[in-house]
């Protein structure tokens, strides 16, 4: 499923645009206004929605309808090795002290099982801390390609450049320059009174609704 299904490439806007990391604008590519949480795969040639990444080794885009089986993909892998490596360690009936030995100079299933424990050992903490890495995604409200965007973010504050200027239909962000302010987008704007963003609590990522929320999105998406 997570190699053949379509990630959710139909152009339906079903997030808002948080004015922070998504803009309204139009895909250079398709030619197609470019929803809020999506992004054009190079690789694919589709933007996609509530896209994560593209993975090499489905050959696919982790997206809006495939992130779930892209997780199952994971703790599948974890289990796997796991037993993988329980079920070899009792095959060879040894000891830690006695194990290079058993393996090396005993017979040939023994060889085996001692190739099979150590590749289970050496790629299960590989895919453990990619699967805890993307649970971590998931209570934090974002996505694999959205982490660069906030770093973005991130340096801007820190470097006192980001400004957040309040309106009668809300907040929008600016950035300053030598000659004023533009949007992140890069529009050059005229603003009233903008206050310096110090650090995260003065932004809002309204894509985060809590663990349980962001769980529930992910796993059952909505139909585009």
């Amino acid at each position: 499923m997570a190699v053949l299904l379509d990630p959710g490439s139909k152009p339906t806007c079903i997030y808002p645009f948080d004015e922070i990391i998504y803009t309204p604008s139009t895909c250079r590519t398709c030619k197609t206004l470019k929803p809020a949480r999506s992004k054009h795969c190079s690789v694919c040639n589709r933007c996609v929605q509530l896209f994560d990444h593209h993975c090499v080794w489905l050959n696919n885009d982790v997206g809006h309808y495939t992130y779930r089986y892209f997780l199952t993909f994971l703790l599948s892998k974890v289990w796997t090795f796991t037993y993988g490596a329980i079920l070899c360690w009792k095959a060879l009936s040894t000891t830690p002290r006695m194990f290079w030995h058993t393996v090396t100079k005993s017979n040939s299933a023994n060889k085996i099982s001692g190739a099979l424990f150590l590749l289970c050992i050496l790629l299960l903490p590989l895919v453990a801390i990619f699967l805890a890495e993307h649970v971590r995604y998931i209570y934090l409200g974002v996505t694999t390609n959205e982490t660069a965007k906030w770093d973005y973010i991130r340096y801007l504050f820190e470097n006192r450049l980001l400004y957040r200027v309040d309106t009668e239909n809300g907040c929008r962000y600016v950035i300053a320059n030598e000659t004023g302010y533009t949007t992140l987008g890069g529009t050059q704007v005229d603003v009233c009174e903008p206050k310096l963003v110090h650090s995260w609590n003065d932004l809002q990522n309204i894509y985060d609704k809590g663990f349980n929320s962001n769980l529930v999105e992910r796993i059952f998406p909505k139909a585009l």
